[in-house]
């Protein structure tokens, strides 16, 4: 009997450690992919003066934050980094969320140099936080990328706002 709670209780803290070791590579991967998108922009910046605008269900908004339609009163773009975010020469595919297979957030600001944020998912010991990462110097709004369910803007960190659904998982394949 002692022997089967001993084996019981390794393995739950295997099972734990497992589970804690993937949410840790998951969080690597992610943070990684965004370094990229940061080294494919400013690369596409160098060569073309401009950066692109997102992909997707792209929302502009003005100074306040608030919804616009125009692009002369948007101060900035939210969006995804899709297959025609980039030509092909800076980043041949979407780069996906490992997990859940969602594309990486994407948010614009217009002017003489533009700024930019990407946002992705952090699982902190089960729970999700936004991670924001850009030039944006965040002076007006806390950063150029717009919750996946809301108006709000997501913060760095934060467990309420976040860039896409981290429970909805996308399946994907090729033909």
């Amino acid at each position: 009997m002692i022997v089967i709670i001993v084996l019981a209780v390794l393995s739950a803290l295997v099972i734990t450690a497992l589970g804690n070791y993937q949410a840790t590579q998951l969080n690597s991967r992610r943070v990684a992919d965004l370094d990229h998108l940061i080294t494919v922009v400013n690369s596409h910046y160098e060569i073309n003066d401009t950066i692109p605008d997102p992909d997707g269900n792209t929302r502009k908004f003005d100074h306040n934050g608030n919804y616009t339609h125009s692009y002369t009163d948007a101060l900035g773009i939210s969006g995804y980094v899709g297959s025609s975010t980039f030509p092909k020469t800076f980043l041949a595919m979407p780069i996906f969320d490992p997990y859940t297979k969602h594309l990486y957030a994407y948010g614009k600001q217009y002017g003489e140099k533009p700024h930019f944020d990407f946002g992705t998912i952090i699982n902190r010991q089960g729970e999700y936080i936004s991670y924001i990462t850009g030039n944006f110097s965040g002076e007006l709004l806390t950063s150029l990328i717009k919750d996946f369910n809301s108006p709000h803007f997501v913060d760095d960190g934060s467990p309420d706002f976040l860039p896409y659904d981290p429970y909805d998982r996308r399946v994907t394949g090729r033909f």
